[in-house]
């Protein structure tokens, strides 16, 4: 099968839409949790809050439910676009987690990336899942990147 500019821009535009949309969807859901968990048990004292706890609970929550949804049949563009929720969140954490440390960041995202890579490679996915992927640290290194 040929190949035309249509079928190689509309997932690309799938993905880049798409893909922001679940990481701003993400970042409220967060957002929602946070002030959620702080009106209830740290009103007093916000700071207190143990932001960590929280990014990585709803990072790990939101790979669960990508898992969850791979289970259903659904087009490969549309499982390789919700990619790019999860994976950006699970970048941000780790830049987050390790803000001060540029090394540990480099290692982190280098290795997580790879890993991904190497899982698509395995799994024989289409182009549009590397895309997601590289997408995702993009959106994870803009959002995340350390400015001091």
């Amino acid at each position: 099968m040929k190949k035309t500019w249509h079928s190689i821009l509309l997932p690309i535009l799938v993905i880049l839409t798409g893909g922001i949309l679940l990481v701003a969807i993400s970042w409220l859901v967060y957002l929602g949790i946070t002030l959620a968990v702080e009106a209830l048990f740290y009103a007093e004292n916000p700071t207190a809050l143990p932001q960590d706890t929280i990014r990585i609970l709803s990072t790990l929550l939101l790979c669960l439910l990508y898992f969850f949804f791979l289970k259903f049949k659904t087009p490969e563009l549309v499982k390789a676009t919700l990619l790019v929720g999860p994976l950006s969140t699970v970048l941000i954490t780790l830049i987050l987690r390790n803000y001060l440390r540029i090394d540990l960041v480099l290692i982190s995202l280098f290795v997580v990336s790879a890993v991904v890579v190497l899982i698509l490679i395995r799994q024989k996915k289409a182009w549009f899942y590397f895309v997601a992927t590289g997408y995702s640290l993009l959106l994870a290194v803009l959002y995340a990147w350390p400015t001091h």
